[in-house]
């Protein structure tokens, strides 16, 4: 059989099966791309002066046919009997819009009948290889499903039709429009005129579905690295023709999902990488670190490969091409894997996650990480433990962190000494003017934390790196960390009257215990419309009085025994406040689900020094948490 070109009306698809192979990307549209479809459709239908021929032409359709016994039981319930099964090849990104929005216009304007009750035909029918529970999505899409990035993207999809027609200066004109130009054909058009699609049906047995798709996709919207690797692994001459061979080529497909679920797990993904967005194809991550790993082995593959963004794809192609059995393509696939379950491991173990996401967030490359392990394996013949691993890491870790200095007091630190014994003996000295080296100890600090928890107490629990690095403040808004001073007694004088009035309102709310005189000045003074800066210096120099936070100097109040973690929308908002209403502020936004770390929590909780009142953080309360910090994180320090 010949290859067929044609222009069909959509209306001519109606009634066909479209089956959507394992090599094929998932449905992507996003909303600019469904909104222009429905534009062009839209100003198609609404021209006033049209040719009696004219029709409005969308990219084509590049199918073949395919026999119904390939596919998979599942999938064939859902087909509508007796008709032809089309592999579509190009194309599946318009044929799923094109149903998605049949199927809204169905629900909007036919009032429960459906479209073979009203013109006699029913709604091509699209089923997945891999995803037979797809084709079920089609019966509700208005239900979402973040969690399935299939679901995902069709019913969002919906939604973005659901906007556009919403946002029309009448809604039900333009769906009945854009309805007519798409059930018609030229047996019965309208004035809105119909939409066709350029048909192409390839009949020739020994044209490659892969090649063509690959080759159709290479030079337009471009398919991701991932996409047309998988398309390359997928390919039905590695496997053969056998039921063992689709089972083969089913597993693998299978896998692929999997992984690219696991990525797309926000946790995982905050744990195993510092963007916020990847590619909608994150497998990737794991394709390129096997294809940098060969590159170390054998540099001499950057003549196949270049060194552009499509580097991955030639690797991969040069490689599976050139094999000649399925056994080696699962070779190839199994190396891929070990890389993944690798990253699945470092994931479930505790010390491994932490150490591991930790060296991530001070932007080390999780290849850097595969180089040391495997330079580790080579060094140790492959017998390494996991106790091996872990010390690399943690060796790691010390050499990105700086010498610290140890003083014998907080208090006196000009009398920098040299002890003998540094874990039990002196102080941290550092400060809060070396801001990036006190967030990454406190960080650490917060992670060795939930380690020792995890050990003592036989539980699981991670510190959420996806909350850390995407922190948001009490209104959902993206925010920083601020190195916070727990203790912010300060000379620093408030002069604006709103400044002045939060502060005060802080301290009336939080001091339960205020003599009346005291309350009544501070009722007084809110009530005033204009500063006055020396009844209020007054004013607060009694208030910090009575809550026994004294001014300290700026050597104890900069120390790192006086320095948490707090997001920076929080730590700006109440300044200089009392340690009480800040301890009071903590709680309220952690009841509200904010994220604190864990130590931050602490710290206003008083859990280093439960001998003392929680209403101020006093320089003995300082020493107990500077020297918990240094105990913890020994292991990680030099000092000196």
């Amino acid at each position: 059989m010949n290859n067929k070109i044609e222009l069909k009306a959509v209306r001519d698809l109606m009634g066909m099966n479209f089956f959507i192979p394992a090599y094929q990307r998932g449905y992507r549209w996003i909303r600019p791309q469904v909104e222009d479809l429905l534009e062009d459709i839209y100003n198609f239908a609404i021209k006033k002066t049209k040719g009696e021929k004219e029709f409005y032409c969308l990219q084509p359709i590049v199918v073949k046919g395919f026999s119904i016994e390939k596919i998979r039981e599942e999938n064939r319930s859902s087909l509508i009997g007796g008709a032809a099964v089309y592999e579509v090849i190009d194309g599946q990104q318009r044929l799923t819009t094109l149903k998605i929005l049949v199927k809204y216009l169905e629900h909007k304007l036919l009032r429960g009948e459906t479209y073979e009750d009203e013109y006699g035909f029913s709604v091509y029918q699209i089923v997945y290889e891999t995803r037979p529970e797809l084709a079920l999505i089609f019966n509700d899409l208005s239900l979402r499903n973040e969690q399935n990035i299939d679901y995902d993207h069709i019913t969002s999809a919906y939604k973005y039709i659901e906007d556009w027609f919403a946002a029309q200066n009448s809604p039900r004109e333009a769906r009945e429009a854009i309805l007519r130009t798409l059930v018609n054909d030229f047996s019965n058009k309208k004035s809105e005129g119909i939409v066709q699609v350029i048909w192409y049906e390839i009949g020739d047995d020994s044209i490659n579905p892969v090649d063509t798709f690959l080759r159709i996709n290479m030079g337009k919207i471009p398919l991701t690295n991932g996409e047309l690797v998988k398309a390359i692994f997928l390919q039905e001459n590695n496997f053969g023709k056998s039921q063992l061979a689709e089972l083969q080529q089913m597993e693998i497909a299978q896998e692929w999902d999997i992984i690219e679920r696991t990525f797309h797990d926000v946790n995982f993904w905050g744990f195993i990488s510092n963007k916020q967005y990847g590619n909608s194809t994150r497998i990737e991550f794991v394709l390129n670190i096997y294809y940098q790993l060969a590159l170390q082995e054998n540099p001499s593959l950057s003549s196949i490969t270049g060194f552009d963004d499509d580097q991955i794809f030639r690797y991969f192609h040069h490689i599976i091409n050139n094999t000649k059995s399925f056994k080696e393509v699962e070779n190839i696939w199994s190396g891929v894997k070990d890389i993944y379950n690798q990253i699945q491991e470092w994931f479930t173990s505790v010390e491994w996650y932490h150490y591991i996401g930790f060296l991530i967030e001070k932007d080390v490359d999780v290849l850097q990480i595969f180089i040391w392990i495997e330079s580790l394996k080579k060094q140790k013949g492959d017998s390494i433990t996991k106790e091996d691993v872990t010390m690399l890491l943690i060796e790691k870790i010390r050499c990105l962190l700086k010498k610290v200095k140890v003083v014998q007091s907080l208090q006196n630190r000009d009398e920098t000494i040299v002890v003998e014994n540094p874990a039990k003996n002196g102080f941290l000295d550092v400060s809060y003017k070396d801001s990036v080296f006190v967030r990454d100890l406190l960080l650490l600090y917060n992670l060795q934390y939930v380690i020792n928890q995890n050990n003592n107490n036989n539980v699981i629990y991670r510190f959420s790196f996806k909350s850390y690095k995407n922190v948001k403040d009490k209104d959902g808004k993206e925010t920083s960390w601020d190195i916070e001073h727990i203790d912010s007694s300060t000379d620093k004088i408030l002069h604006k009257l709103e400044d002045q009035n939060l502060w005060l309102r802080y301290a009336y709310s939080d001091l339960s215990d205020l003599p009346e005189e005291l309350n009544h000045q501070i009722e007084k003074y809110l009530s005033l419309e204009k500063a006055d800066q020396a009844e209020f210096d007054e004013l607060y120099k009694k208030i910090k009085d009575h809550a026994n936070e004294d001014v300290k100097d700026d050597s104890i109040k900069n120390n790192i025994g006086n320095l948490t973690l707090l997001d920076a929308k929080t730590n700006r908002g109440y300044g200089n406040a009392l340690f009480i209403s800040k301890r009071r502020i903590i709680i309220e936004n952690d009841k509200k689900g904010l994220f604190i770390p864990p130590l931050t929590k602490n710290i206003f909780l008083k859990y280093h020094n439960v001998h003392t009142v929680k209403s101020d953080w006093t320089i003995q309360d300082m020493e107990f948490y500077n020297l918990d910090i240094k105990k913890t994180l020994l292991p990680f320090l030099t000092l000196n």
